[in-house]
């Protein structure tokens, strides 16, 4: 039988990204698992594989992209495709380190 906090964290599971099926492995699953690897928590906004909270950087220019994720396998809709390096890429050109 399964336990409140089991059907909390299967809900907030649900709350991370759309669910879908991506071979065996549903992506909200994936991303839950990632998330507390990389933050220790699994209920945070992220892009599927890092959380916001570890992807902002103190002293970076912050830039933050809807419906953009991690993975190459959203092929519109990943960080190096043609569309979405348009959004990202004048912001940061010049900026020096």
């Amino acid at each position: 039988m399964e336990g409140k906090r089991d059907q909390r964290n299967r809900a907030e599971r649900r709350k991370v990204t759309a669910g879908s099926e991506t071979g065996r492995e549903r992506i909200e699953d994936f991303a839950w698992r990632s998330y507390v690897q990389v933050c220790g928590r699994g209920d945070v906004i992220g892009d599927g594989v890092v959380p916001v909270e570890a992807a902002h950087l103190e002293g970076a220019k912050q830039i933050s992209l809807k419906d953009v994720f991690h993975s190459i396998n959203a092929p519109k809709a990943w960080y190096g495709s043609e569309e979405v390096i348009d959004l990202w890429l004048r912001q940061v050109e010049g900026l020096k380190y």
